[in-house]
Formats: C-alpha cells, sequence, structure tokens
C-alpha cells in the first residue's frame, strides 16, 4: 500500500563554514511510519533532525512537510513537536502543568476545555494519569521521559521528533521504554523519526532504518533488509557486528563463489547474489555475523584456539583466532551448546562451521 509521503528532504545539505555536517541528501518519510537515523557521533543524524525540526536551517535544498515548504520557518510553524534526550521540563511545574504550557504559547488558540481534555489524554496515553500533580524532581528517568513525549503528544503534531530518547536511561528502563515507545506509535498512527547511536534499539522500533556515515546516507532499508543484505561492509559491521574477514575470491560454480579466507588456510563457499568486478584472486572482505557461526565442525568449517569466553546469559561470546587469519573473529552460541565443552577457555582448539547463505561478500576497496 502506498502511503502519503509526510516529510521529504529535498537535496538538503549542511555546512558550518569549511566543515560539511551532512552532504547532499534526498529522504522521505511516509505518513505513518517509525524511521530511525543511525550512525555514529558525527555522522549526520542530529543535524538532519534539527533541520526537520526548525532547529536548524539547510545550506542547500529544500525540506517538504506536508506537502508545504517548511525549509526556512521557525520550529513553532512547522507540524511538528520535539522529544528531546535531556527531558527539558521545567523542575518548577507540575506533570500537568508542564503538558499543558506546550498547549497555551504561541498558536494553540485551543479553549480551557480543548487543553485539559489534551492533557488527559496524552497522560493517559503514557500511562502517568495518577501522577499529574507531580514535579519532575519526585519521578524516575523513564516517568520523566513519559513526561516530555506526552507534552510532544499533546500538541498533536503530524511528526514526533526523537533526539536519543532513550540513551539517558539505565539498561532495564530503556528496554520497557522501547515497548512503551513502540505502543505509542502504534496508538497514534503518525510519523515518528528518531535519532540513535544504538542499532539494537534502531531495529527494534523501526519499521525503517536510515546507516549514516561521515554526512551520508550508506543504506535505508526495513531492519531485516539491512541484516541479511548490507550494501557494504559499514552496514554490515555497524548493523550486527559482522566479522570482516580479508579474503580471495577464487571463482563462482553453480550459484556459489569459492574463498580462501585470509593465507587461504581456510576455505569456504557462499550462496547469493553475485558480486559484480569480481575477477579470479581478486581481494575480497568475507562478512561472519557472530550468531551464525556454529559451534562444530560442519559445511565451511573454520577451526583456531580460543582466545576468550565471555558469558552473557542464554549465549557465549567466543573469540577466537582461526588459522592463517591474523585478526580474531567472534562467535556467539547458545549457552546450551557449550554443556558437553565444560572446560572451553583461552587456549583450547574450537571449530565453528556457517550456512553457505548466511555468508556475506563485499569487495575490497582498499585493495584496490
Amino acid at each position: 500500500m502506498n502511503r502519503k509521503a509526510i516529510v521529504a528532504l529535498e537535496g538538503v545539505s549542511k555546512s558550518y563554514g569549511a566543515v560539511q555536517a551532512l552532504g547532499q541528501t534526498d529522504l522521505v518519510l511516509n505518513e505513518g511510519e517509525f524511521v530511525t537515523l543511525l550512525g555514529p557521533s558525527g555522522c549526520g543524524k542530529t543535524t538532519t533532525l534539527r533541520m526537520v525540526g526548525g532547529f536548524e536551517f539547510p545550506s542547500t535544498g529544500r525540506i517538504l512537510i506536508d506537502g508545504r515548504d517548511t525549509t526556512y520557518a521557525a520550529p513553532f510553524d512547522r507540524p511538528v513537536n520535539t522529544v528531546f534526550q535531556d527531558y527539558a521540563l521545567f523542575p518548577h511545574m507540575t506533570v500537568a502543568q508542564n503538558i499543558r504550557y506546550g498547549l497555551t504559547v504561541r498558536g494553540a488558540n485551543l479553549s480551557p476545555a480543548e487543553v485539559s481534555s489534551r492533557v488527559e489524554h496524552a497522560l493517559a496515553l503514557v500511562g502517568l494519569s495518577k501522577f499529574a500533580d507531580r514535579r519532575p524532581a519526585m519521578m524516575s528517568g523513564g516517568q520523566r521521559q513519559r513526561v516530555a513525549m506526552a507534552r510532544a503528544i499533546a500538541r498533536r503534531p503530524r511528526v514526533l521528533l526523537l533526539d536519543e530518547p532513550l540513551s539517558a536511561l539505565d539498561v532495564k528502563l530503556r528496554e520497557g521504554m522501547q515497548v512503551e515507545l513502540k505502543r505509542i506509535h502504534r496508538e497514534l498512527g503518525i510519523t515518528f523519526l528518531m535519532v540513535t547511536h544504538d542499532q539494537g534499539e534502531a531495529m527494534a522500533l523501526s519499521d525503517r532504518v536510515v546507516v549514516m556515515q561521515a554526512g551520508q546516507i550508506c543504506q535505508t532499508g526495513k531492519p531485516e533488509e539491512l541484516y541479511d543484505s548490507p550494501a557494504n561492509p559499514y552496514v554490515a559491521d555497524f548493523i550486527g557486528g559482522a566479522n570482516l574477514v580479508k579474503g580471495v575470491w577464487k571463482g563462482r560454480d553453480r550459484g556459489r563463489d569459492r574463498l580462501a579466507l585470509g593465507q587461504g588456510q581456510a576455505e569456504v563457499q557462499r550462496e547469493g547474489h553475485a558480486v559484480a568486478g569480481l575477477s579470479e584472486g581478486a581481494a575480497v572482505l568475507i562478512g561472519l555475523r557472530p550468531d551464525n557461526l556454529l559451534l562444530g565442525d560442519g559445511p565451511n568449517a573454520i577451526s583456531g584456539r580460543v582466545l576468550e569466553v565471555l558469558f552473557r546469559g542464554d549465549r557465549i561470546r567466543i573469540e577466537f583466532t582461526p588459522r592463517g587469519i591474523a585478526a580474531p573473529i567472534f562467535a556467539e552460541v547458545p549457552r546450551a551448546a557449550l554443556r558437553d565443552l565444560q572446560n572451553l577457555g583461552p587456549g583450547s582448539p574450537v571449530t565453528f562451521h556457517i550456512d553457505a547463505a548466511d555468508i556475506l561478500l563485499f569487495a575490497d576497496e582498499v585493495a584496490k
């Protein structure tokens, strides 16, 4: 089903003097989507969000929101609202007063009855109806984040901007708020645009993820598309933390690539679409996701010695050095898989195998 475009960035870029924060960018957000800008610090994601919100103006291009050119419109003159990382609540006001304030400032034009109705609805949506008379200092970080969410929701924006809204919370609170965010988005049905550097958060919440690096969009797609078919080694590493091993392409036969890892002491066969431009002997990067490496012998076996074993509850992370490969590789296996290997530790021999369809392959641009 085709959905209406709510936000469109057309040739947008941003420079601060000689420093380019965002290269020329085109991006469309559709009605009701949850889209996340994902990348490390300095990649341009927050700059992009701030330009959509009107806190920064682009150096080139234009920004359309709901079909209207809002490139140079003030924040209050856009159908958007923002949830900030640091909550930005007024400490001297109660929860209800914090939410009400945004409905009584410039351009709201709402009756007192409508203001009260919106405050009540927003509080109910975030599960804080009983906290209306509390002040922010009396609340937990997760509750304060929900107040900030309620304040933004109460203005009923067409687009809700989320600037790393969960980064200040501890792990347990963050996981709980992820569930809340997903539910609120579903119930509101409006477009969400979130910024985060946490790939797990982006994958869990988003309809689409926009992976960014050095002011450029590397790849845009559904979380499962980015995980299964990353466009380049950077995306493969950032989404799912793939091991990237140097190797050699030895040809393709019946839909499978023959690959030599490292110094050629191990060979694997990859199943999937052909990579354009490879000739026999070409240098390649081979992507092996930690959770796709299976303990024990089998097709595409890789043997080596354990460097370290890290306990992670129901999963065990094993760092090992395969024969002929200088850099270590990480594997993550279910805890149950180690029941017969109680003495596995540094120096132990270990063998993993991987399904041919789970091997990623990229041309090694650095070697060219």
